[in-house]
């Protein structure tokens, strides 16, 4: 059976982390379904319930505590400062899962999940993979030195000495790991991938929002702002949807706007995300100084049907990123036919090969020659480059394609 391990699911927690360890447990209960398997869970309150048809776990953190017996679920509630995830109660309720755990799959570094499921590990004699998404990238790598230094001497070391094999994202990631671990470590790449069953469940609902003059305006938990999204649009739409972070290039992506929206009159763009530490104040401080009347607008987080109309309401999709491991957001607008601008950290090698996205450098001087060029393609041009998108997610990026290659190595 097989173990995940991620310290969040929510992405104000880690951005597309928990939804890629996520979304890959999911499809392994569709592949692996065991009728013979049963295990037996003891919860905190002493009740015991019997899941059957399982062969793979997802435990996880969380404000509070959850245990979805249809999904194979587990959430454990936090405790303690958030950037250590640190949940006691795991331990309680993952005994009897990890009695019958052979592979367990660590997705990220540096938090206190690994620190207890590498002891786990060890005592245990089970084998572990080790899922980076892009914490070996070199932008990643010099951002809280200290903390991480911490970590490494506590548990990771000897985390990374016990690794069964590493999955890459890309070949680019699996040269990080080589770098970084040693070349003789076993390195297997396999991508993200994207479930266009339930993306195109949600389309479906697409014409009732587009009719629906009051499900068309979006509304922001905790804003006073709202976005339309079909009806009354006065502007073609460039949407960047993500954690509002430094990594995401979005001060370049503000800079090289400023010197281009006044040659795209009807163009506008907007940028949607939780605020990651305060730092849409800083985004808003740049847009208030360089961009007045500039058709520029920060809103807040918005998620399931209202995330997906959104993607689909815009033009092109937009990630400048300094580092990325492989993006969810990418395969999202991708599954949605939308052409993409994306930095050459992004790592979405087949789309920029394929000449189906624009690639620009993660700077503000390059990025501004990209958008003139996006800017100013034809409808049809669009059009055919988000067919292009999607055509490729359909042949090499589904989970059940993905989750086959990874079956596959066992």
């Amino acid at each position: 059976m097989h173990l995940h391990i991620v310290q969040s699911i929510d992405i104000k927690d880690g951005g597309g982390l928990g939804e890629a360890a996520l979304n890959l447990h999911k499809s392994f209960l569709k592949k692996c379904k065991n009728k013979n398997l049963q295990e037996k869970i003891g919860i905190k309150n002493n009740i015991e319930k019997n899941i059957s048809n399982f062969n793979s776990f997802l435990i996880t953190t969380s404000t509070k505590s959850n245990v979805d017996y249809e999904e194979g679920i587990i959430q454990g509630k936090r405790y303690g400062p958030k950037q250590f995830f640190y949940s006691p109660e795991l331990k309680k309720i993952a005994s009897e899962i990890l009695k019958n755990t052979q592979w367990v799959n660590c997705h990220g570094f540096y938090v206190w999940p690994n620190m207890w499921i590498g002891n786990e590990v060890t005592k245990r004699k089970l084998n572990l993979i080790y899922h980076p998404h892009g914490f070996f990238d070199p932008w990643i790598l010099k951002r809280s030195k200290i903390k991480k230094y911490i970590a490494k001497i506590l548990f990771e070391n000897n985390n990374f000495k016990n690794v069964k094999w590493w999955r890459a994202l890309t070949h680019k990631e699996a040269l990080q790991i080589r770098e970084t671990i040693g070349n003789d470590v076993d390195v297997k790449v396999i991508p993200n991938g994207i479930n266009l069953e339930e993306i195109d469940n949600i389309l479906l609902k697409k014409t009732e929002f587009q009719r629906n003059e009051k499900s068309n305006y979006l509304k922001f938990k905790g804003s006073k702002k709202y976005l339309n999204c079909f009806i009354g649009r006065k502007y073609k739409r460039l949407l960047f949807l993500g954690r509002l972070h430094p990594k995401k290039g979005l001060e370049n992506l503000i800079y090289a706007w400023s010197r281009v929206f006044n040659q795209f009159k009807d163009w506008e763009l907007v940028i949607v995300g939780p605020d990651q530490n305060g730092y849409s104040k800083k985004l808003e401080g740049i847009i208030n100084k360089n961009l007045f009347d500039s058709r520029c607008t920060i809103y807040p987080e918005v998620s399931g049907i209202k995330k997906h109309m959104l993607i689909s309401s815009s033009e092109i999709f937009i990630l400048p990123s300094f580092s990325e491991g492989f993006p969810m957001s990418l395969l999202e607008a991708a599954a949605h036919s939308k052409p993409i601008i994306q930095s050459t950290e992004c790592n979405f090698d087949d789309l920029s090969k394929s000449a189906i996205s624009w690639v620009s450098l993660p700077n503000a001087e390059d990025l501004e020659k990209i958008l003139i060029s996006a800017l100013s393609s034809s409808d049809s041009d669009l059009k055919e480059r988000g067919e292009a998108a999607r055509t490729l997610v359909e042949k090499s990026y589904t989970w059940a394609t993905i989750s086959q290659q990874y079956l596959n190595q066992f």
